[in-house]
C-alpha cells in the first residue's frame, strides 16, 4: 500500500523549515587548477548578456515566477543589481524570450566567497538543464573575478535544485544555523545521499 501511495503521490518532501529559520546554505570551492565545467545548452537556447537593455525583462521574469516574492524595478535594483559582480548576470533565451537566469554576486556576509543568486528557470523551459547551465556560467564568472568559491542559499523543499547543486560540487554548510545539520540530514535522506 505504501508503495502505491508513493507512486500516486510522489516521494514525500522534507518538512519545511521552521518559521524564522534561515535557508540552507551550500558552498563550492574553486580548485586552483581545475576549471569550472563549461555550460552546455540544448539547440536553440543561448546565453546572453545581463546588460541594462535586458534589466526590465529580467526583473519581469523573476517577478512572474513568484518564487522570490514581488520583484519590481526598485527591488531588482536593490536586491540584485546593487550586489551583482561586473558581468555577473547570466540570462538564457529561446527565440528572443528570457527563460532562465542566474547571477554571480558579492555580499559581505559571505566573504571571501561570491554568491550564486536568483537562479530561475521558467516552468515551461524546465527539464533541459538550463538551471545547471546558468549556475555553471555564473560560477565561471565568479571564478574569473578571483573568488575562491561561491556560496548559495535555498529552501529545504527544493529537492531538484539541491540535487543539482550537489552534482555541481556544492557542499552543505552545516554550521550556517543551529538546525542546519538536522535539516540537511532530512534533505540528504530524501535525495538518497549521506552527509559527509
Amino acid at each position: 500500500m505504501r508503495r502505491i501511495l508513493r507512486t500516486l503521490l510522489g516521494r514525500p518532501q522534507p518538512a519545511p523549515a521552521a518559521a524564522g529559520s534561515t535557508q540552507l546554505r551550500m558552498l563550492a570551492r574553486f580548485d586552483g587548477a581545475t576549471p569550472v565545467e563549461s555550460a552546455l545548452l540544448p539547440p536553440g537556447y543561448r546565453i546572453v548578456a545581463g546588460d541594462r537593455s535586458r534589466h526590465d525583462e529580467w526583473a519581469a521574469l523573476l517577478d512572474s515566477s513568484g518564487e522570490f516574492g514581488s520583484i519590481d524595478r526598485k527591488t531588482f535594483q536593490r536586491e540584485l543589481l546593487s550586489i551583482m559582480l561586473p558581468g555577473g548576470g547570466v540570462l538564457i533565451e529561446l527565440d528572443g524570450r528570457l527563460v532562465a537566469c542566474a547571477a554571480a554576486c558579492f555580499a559581505k556576509r559571505f566573504a571571501p566567497y561570491a554568491l550564486l543568486n536568483y537562479v530561475l528557470v521558467q516552468n515551461d523551459a524546465r527539464g533541459h538543464g538550463l538551471g545547471r547551465a546558468a549556475s555553471l556560467e555564473a560560477m565561471q564568472r565568479a571564478r574569473a573575478a578571483g573568488y575562491p568559491g561561491i556560496v548559495l542559499q535555498t529552501d529545504d523543499a527544493r529537492l531538484g535544485a539541491l540535487g543539482m547543486y550537489l552534482a555541481l560540487g556544492f557542499e552543505p554548510v552545516l554550521d550556517a544555523a543551529p538546525d542546519a545539520p538536522a535539516r540537511w540530514g532530512a534533505v540528504m535522506a530524501h535525495l538518497g545521499n549521506r552527509l559527509p
